[in-house]
């Protein structure tokens, strides 16, 4: 446990998963507030969204915390990628408090206002989440054969 507080990536994770995790509770606060206002008796569908995602994504950070800290490339690297990692949950969460407050669609894709941006900031986020963990397990498998 004490390289999850050694490690620079694995910090930078932890840290991660305590802010989406409370971004998590009070979007939860946030959801009840929805349904306890709501006619239906149902929040905002992004505001639900939002919920869910910030919850997850804290999890999400502490597993990169564990990989991290487990992995055998240079911290540097591992930093890099947590980082990057982290600024696109970041960016997702943020972007789905903002639908909520908007509260003007259930799907964000059906009529982006600029497709071409939409379509580099996906494939950039799909790059850098998946790339970015990759880095993680290739630090990890590398450190297993080591043993």
């Amino acid at each position: 446990m004490e390289q999850l507080i050694i490690d620079p990536a694995a910090r930078l994770a932890m840290c991660g998963a305590a802010v989406f995790f409370m971004t998590g509770l009070i979007t939860g606060v946030w959801k009840y507030y929805g349904i306890r206002t709501s006619p239906k008796a149902e929040a905002p569908y992004y505001t639900n969204i939002a919920h869910r995602a910030a919850l997850l994504y804290s999890f999400s950070a502490i597993l990169l915390a564990i990989f991290a800290s487990l992995s055998a490339l240079p911290d540097w690297l591992n930093l890099s990628s947590v980082a990057v990692l982290l600024f696109f949950f970041s960016s997702a969460i943020l972007r789905y408090i903002q639908l909520g407050i908007k509260n003007e669609t259930e799907n964000q894709h059906l009529n982006p206002s600029n497709p071409t941006g939409e379509l580099v900031f996906l494939s950039l986020l799909i790059l850098g989440e998946v790339g970015g963990f990759l880095v993680l397990v290739i630090g990890f498998v590398m450190r297993l054969l080591q043993n």
